[in-house]
């Protein structure tokens, strides 16, 4: 039977920690969705493109695969072929293929329920990257938690097929871990083939941090390595790329020709970004709740509506990050961050997770969001750290962002008529909602610390009571917000079927 050696502790793969993380992210992600489900009939629908795309897209492969229809489209534009089309939502994801069991009627039924499987089984991979390094179980399973209902996973709600790069991410670095600790052949190129044949564009990205992350962790000395070790890496990413080929090269075929493939960055646009509130987007993603996909709040005219700017933990906000810099002991992670944190703010650094293309997104965050995951469970297994500290600095950081966004007057001109009102946000209410949840859930933490850090054992089922709180408050109020702006999904929808 395989076992690791961690930290003193032998531990099956299979041990009951995975269990029950998938078990807690199924019930949450239950309890997240099902009020919207019983309310529109069954259906689990949002706004935008995930009514307009993602639920037509899922039907409409559903039927194309069943009747065999799976070379070109007529049902795309003018005709698509099928597999460059289509590749990139879903062709490769294992959730869709699920559907293919039921019938054609009840797909859109269906994504409801896939979303909550997804959430589960982003909390058992992130579990499963996590326990390498926690020194206790309920560790790793608090760390999974906080990545599957992380910022970024909720806000890509609203793009569903996102959260297959989610899921198979930690296994990706676990699988690296494994072969660069314990040698372990052939685990690292079904990762890699995992990764690619469920989306080409979020495999560029992960290629990109695996690299990051491999020298980091190489000039750190965390893996003692050889250039045979090497070289059989490298055959085995190979291996991975060509199994995955027969959906790689129809996808790479149909983007070649795609014009926006060829943005590239030149001058000062590629050292410092030309919109000075996307740095404080990129800020404000950390400290809180995300804003919903098209409608920017804090920083409306950050030019970043579709972005996926969402790296918030529930409960901990930074506060784990924070603790983690407050002990001075050497470890790989106090060198990886910064870098990251250096690439985010740096266009043409943050453009390596997408090819360098020129178009603004930070669809690699939820990398970030598992890095902060690794951090913040690193500093509960610490005795040694100022929790209390981190609370402060960040309650001040949120507040300073916060505040002047919040209170600064704004004067509009029309018709030669000049108004000045409070605040640079574009909906107030949403607004100091977003800044509650964040400044209630720190204080939340503040008091579970306070009462239970002497006793670990009951710390962790608290705080995991707490991350479902939190989880569920946003989520629902983020969901809430979402179908406020799809008014007549009922009657062209719902009432449509």
């Amino acid at each position: 039977m395989t076992t690791l050696q961690q930290g003193g502790i032998r531990r099956h793969w299979w041990e009951k920690g995975a269990v029950r993380v998938f078990g807690f992210g199924l019930a949450l992600s239950f309890l997240l969705f099902i009020p919207f489900i019983i309310s529109d009939s069954g259906y689990f629908l949002f706004y935008g493109d995930f009514n307009v795309q993602q639920v037509p897209f899922y039907q409409m492969c559903h039927d194309a695969i069943r009747s065999g229809n799976i070379f070109w489209s007529s049902t795309t534009d003018l005709g698509a072929n099928f597999f460059g089309s289509y590749t990139f939502y879903l062709l490769g994801s294992p959730f869709f293929w699920l559907t293919l069991s039921f019938p054609s009627v009840a797909v859109p039924y269906l994504m409801g329920p896939l979303l909550m499987l997804k959430f589960a089984c982003a909390a058992l991979t992130g579990y499963i990257y996590l326990k390498r390094y926690t020194k206790t179980t309920e560790g790793a399973v608090l760390g999974g938690l906080l990545y599957a209902f992380s910022g970024f996973s909720i806000y890509n709600i609203f793009f569903n097929h996102f959260h297959e790069a989610i899921i198979i991410f930690p296994l990706v670095l676990a699988a690296l871990d494994a072969y660069m600790e314990e040698r372990r052949r052939g685990v690292f190129a079904l990762a890699v083939f995992a990764s690619c044949f469920m989306n080409y564009y979020f495999f560029v990205g992960q290629v990109a941090f695996v690299l990051i992350y491999w020298i980091i962790r190489m000039i750190c000395r965390s893996w003692k390595f050889s250039v045979r070790d090497f070289l059989w890496l490298m055959v085995e990413s190979f291996v991975g790329i060509a199994m995955a080929g027969v959906l790689l090269l129809p996808s790479i075929l149909a983007v070649v020709q795609n014009p926006r493939v060829s943005n590239s960055f030149t001058g000062w646009n590629a050292l410092l970004y030309d919109n000075t509130q996307r740095y404080v987007h990129i800020l404000q993603s950390f400290f809180f709740p995300p804003d919903i996909p098209a409608r920017p709040n804090f920083t409306p005219d950050s030019n970043a509506k579709w972005a996926s700017l969402g790296a918030w933990l529930p409960l901990f906000s930074m506060t784990g990050v924070i603790t983690f810099f407050q002990r001075k002991q050497k470890h790989w992670l106090r060198v990886l961050l910064p870098i990251l944190f250096l690439m985010a703010a740096i266009p043409i650094l943050n453009s390596m997770f997408q090819l360098f293309n020129s178009a603004y997104y930070a669809r690699w965050f939820y990398m970030l969001t598992l890095m902060f995951s690794l951090a913040t469970v690193l500093s509960l297994d610490w005795e040694e750290v100022n929790w209390r500290k981190s609370i402060i600095w960040t309650a001040v950081i949120t507040l300073a962002i916060a505040l002047p966004i919040g209170l600064m007057p704004k004067t509009t001109t029309q018709d030669n008529t000049a108004t000045t009102t409070i605040g640079l946000e574009n909906y107030p209410g949403r607004f100091w909602a977003s800044v509650g949840i964040a400044l209630a859930s720190l204080l939340l933490l503040a008091i579970l610390l306070a009462y239970f850090r002497k006793r670990p054992k009951l710390l962790y089922r608290i705080l995991l009571c707490g991350i479902a709180a939190v989880s569920l408050g946003y989520g629902i109020f983020f969901i809430a917000q979402g179908k406020s702006h799809s008014d007549s999904t009922h009657e062209k929808i719902i009432l449509m079927h």
